[in-house]
């Protein structure tokens, strides 16, 4: 039988690995709060005897009060922490001092920062900036986001991640909806990206350009923007202006622009500059008509590209590419949306080296050619399903498409695995599209069946 379970997170692995830490969000609502409402009496009394039991920790708090006590703590009792998650409410009073005041005392120790506060603008400016001197990776949760300049001054700063909204999974298989808090603005001003960082994403944010700032990082490797748009107000939501910012880059080897309007941007021009790529998501991003083409051609440039993502309704998987053209790429997304199951992915001939590739189940058991097309790839290795909901994927599974598919994947020359990724839990239980998992392990294909929300992060970066 398949197995069936979460892919284990590399993340949670290295967070499970690290010091022991107490996590206040395992508590029980009450509890919390009773300790939160305790900590502004006397702070000193829960960590002056085990200071190394905050070494790493979260905290809620649900009012101002709260959040104030929690700032106290930080400044008063707790100096070891190593990496804090702090979700607060300020109420629509300044809590700029007293945040500064309590983070400040942290400098010494603290490597990791996330900050979530949406009933409030974040402004990440002062001379306390300095003091995080070995602070190394910031994540910034907000309605709107300013970071000052003095933030070039966090030296060990090696991740960086703004967010101005939250996203939540859709109904169709592989969509995610998007929640904005309004105005999810985020201002860069000059001199706020240290030299040193090399890794930046902007999620669900206004910004009217990429940030000139980000030059200054000259080793930044990895940039993602994700939802993001230079205006709310404007039709259509056009993306953040690229150029020139972008082809000065020159050291990135991860770019993902996802989900971006970019009609009135030359991409395929900026993308060439970027010699030194391994890694580009284009998911369910708008192009001009006819830019589709002239990009997938443009990609013909990055020699060091590995990993592709060309999913999504604007490609519609009939992109032309030259035989042999990409011969570096080994991981290829080309989930295409509903309905367009049946057509052809002729720029899969230009990855003779193609290893992994992630695709729909209606793709592999439509009539487009598809699977005589992965035949061919003598490295494929790894092959990644998406099980779309709907009566259409269980019609066809009914029908025959089950065993279909099972032999399909079977005759793949080098396969070695294979992951199916199913909409949501009622799914993974129906033995009527579990039956392909049960049908490979009897065919001796290797094989898990998780669910597509706890994978979806692990699959690209």
């Amino acid at each position: 039988m398949a197995r069936r379970g979460r892919l284990p997170s590399a993340k949670a692995s290295a967070e499970a690995s690290a010091a022991p830490g107490l996590n206040l969000m395992d508590l029980p609502g009450a509890i919390l709060e009773s300790i939160l409402l305790l900590l502004s009496h006397d702070e000193d009394a829960l960590v002056s005897s085990s200071p190394v039991l905050f070494r790493k920790f979260t905290a809620v708090s649900y009012s101002r009060k709260q959040t104030l006590a929690m700032f106290r703590w930080l400044s008063g009792g707790c100096r070891g922490a190593q990496a804090a998650r702090l979700y607060c409410t300020s109420q629509k009073v300044s809590i700029e001092r007293p945040l500064g005041l309590a983070l400040s005392m942290q400098g010494a120790c603290l490597k990791k920062l996330f900050f979530w506060m949406a009933d409030a603008p974040i402004q990440l400016t002062g001379s306390w900036l300095s003091s995080l001197s070995r602070l190394q990776r910031l994540n910034v949760t907000s309605r709107s986001v300013l970071l000052g300049s003095a933030c070039g001054q966090l030296t060990a700063l090696r991740e960086l991640t703004v967010r101005c909204g939250r996203e939540r999974p859709s109904p169709d298989v592989g969509k995610w909806d998007a929640v904005y808090w309004s105005p999810n603005t985020v201002i860069v001003q000059p001199g706020a990206i240290p030299q040193g960082l090399t890794s930046v994403s902007f999620a669900f944010c206004t910004l009217p350009q990429l940030p000139e700032a980000l030059c200054a990082a000259s080793g930044l490797e990895e940039l993602k923007l994700n939802l993001c748009a230079a205006s709310r107000e404007a039709e259509g939501c056009q993306a953040p202006l690229l150029a020139p910012i972008l082809t000065r880059l020159t050291a990135l080897e991860a770019l993902q622009l996802k989900r971006l309007v970019l009609e009135q941007q030359d991409v395929a021009q900026q993308l060439w500059r970027l010699t030194k790529l391994r890694k580009l998501d284009l998911t369910d991003c708008c192009v001009q008509p006819g830019e589709q083409q002239a990009l997938c051609s443009g990609l013909t440039c990055l020699s060091c590209l590995t990993a592709l993502a060309l999913a999504g309704g604007v490609w519609r998987g009939n992109l032309q590419a030259k035989p042999a053209s990409l011969p570096s790429v080994q991981m290829f997304n080309a989930l295409l949306p509903p309905g367009a199951g049946d057509q052809p992915l002729p720029v899969v001939s230009a990855m003779p080296g193609l290893q992994a590739i992630l695709v729909s189940a209606s793709s592999l058991l439509g009539g487009s050619g598809l699977l005589q097309q992965l035949q061919q790839l003598p490295e494929l290795v790894e092959l990644i399903i998406i099980l779309p909901p709907g009566g259409n994927m269980r019609d066809q599974v009914v029908d025959g498409g089950a065993r279909r598919l099972v032999d399909g994947i079977a005759s793949l020359p080098a396969l070695q695995h294979v992951l199916l990724l199913f909409a949501d839990e009622e799914m993974l239980q129906d033995a009527c599209f579990t039956s392909t998992g049960d049908g490979l392990t009897q065919a001796g294909v290797d094989s898990d069946c998780v669910l597509f929300k706890e994978a979806v992060g692990e699959l690209f970066y």
